[in-house]
């Protein structure tokens, strides 16, 4: 790839591309620096849907793995011939974010940030509220994009917020993931996929 990592200026800049794409964590970030590589940075940016960082738990899964597979030589195990290769896509934080000031949900978000407790018929309208929501239509044209790269497999919509199993704080099961049987026309596919974004940012 032409990196050089003993070179000051070039690890500076992966280290930046490092925390646009993850965060600002210490403890994790020592780990990401020492175990991502560019090419891992790059494979995470490739699939990233709009502009943003992952979530706490799409960073931990993929340090994760990173760990398991430079660990060879210490662990005896080949984890290469263990491990599914992921075949992920990532909704970058700003999209959210985005989403939210769009569809005049901002505000409904800091109030709900505010209030301890949520009742079954608040949540419900929550619910509706964001199912109203539209996305831009780049952010669209990047949903049939992901769709068509896996045609008509079946697929998972799952949280990864900028909290959830970020380091230290474990909010494991706190918001939704949505099965998606992925059937039907393009136009079907993409409807039923962002009403299962919405639902899971509503979460």
């Amino acid at each position: 790839s032409g990196f050089d990592e003993t070179d000051p200026e070039q690890l500076a800049l992966k280290q930046e591309l490092g925390r646009m794409l993850i965060g600002h964590h210490p403890v994790f970030n020592r780990l990401a620096d020492r175990y991502f590589t560019l090419e891992d940075l790059f494979a995470i940016r490739n699939r990233l849907i709009g502009a943003g960082r992952i979530g706490g738990k799409t960073a931990g899964m993929l340090l994760a793995q990173r760990i398991l597979l430079t660990k060879k030589e210490e662990t005896g195990v080949d984890f290469t011939e263990r491990l599914d290769s992921h075949d992920s896509f990532y909704i970058g934080s700003d999209v959210f974010f985005t989403f939210l000031v769009n569809n005049d949900l901002f505000r409904l978000r800091l109030r709900l940030t505010c209030d301890s407790a949520t009742s079954p018929d608040e949540f419900q309208e929550i619910e509706e509220r964001f199912l109203a929501g539209r996305f831009s239509s780049t952010i669209r044209e990047q949903f049939r994009a992901m769709l068509d790269y896996y045609g008509q497999a079946p697929i998972i919509v799952r949280s990864s917020s900028l909290l959830e199993d970020s380091f230290g704080n474990s909010f494991a099961g706190k918001y939704r993931s949505i099965f998606c049987a992925n059937q039907g026309n393009p136009e079907v596919r993409l409807n039923d996929f962002m009403r299962a974004v919405k639902l899971v940012y509503a979460s």
